[in-house]
């Protein structure tokens, strides 16, 4: 589960990791789009690097649904707590697959809306109690 996460976090600040000289995606990845580090430096608008980001959300969302089912076999005092911290990085990362170019807007470092938290964390905990 912490590889999905970390997917998530990466897809999540390309721009800003660019921003401050920091490249975390695959130079296996970049090549195959005909990228280098330094290019996602000097341009992380680019449309492969948005291509990038969505790879690694579908590449999180594999591992997420693989092991789903492990989840609901954790003890019921963390089982709540640990798919409530899971499924809000899931849900940050349907909002950067909508919207992969977010970070060069100047935006600060994308954070679900209160409201969404609170959704997502009533839902997380439903199914841990269902498990």
């Amino acid at each position: 589960m912490g590889q999905a996460l970390q997917y998530v976090n990466i897809a999540r600040d390309v721009q800003r990791d660019a921003a401050i000289g920091r490249v975390y995606i695959a130079t296996t990845w970049l090549r195959q789009e005909n990228l280098s580090p330094w290019a996602v430096l000097a341009k992380a608008n680019d449309e492969r690097i948005a291509r990038l980001q969505r790879r690694m959300l579908d590449k999180a969302d594999k591992i997420y649904r693989w092991t789903e089912r492990v989840m609901d076999q954790l003890p019921d005092e963390v089982r709540g707590p640990i798919r409530t911290v899971v499924e809000s990085y899931m849900a940050m990362g349907e909002t950067v697959r909508v919207d992969p170019l977010r970070g060069l807007r100047g935006e600060r470092k994308l954070k679900l809306p209160w409201w969404r938290r609170l959704a997502v964390a009533r839902r997380a905990m439903r199914r841990a109690k269902r498990a």
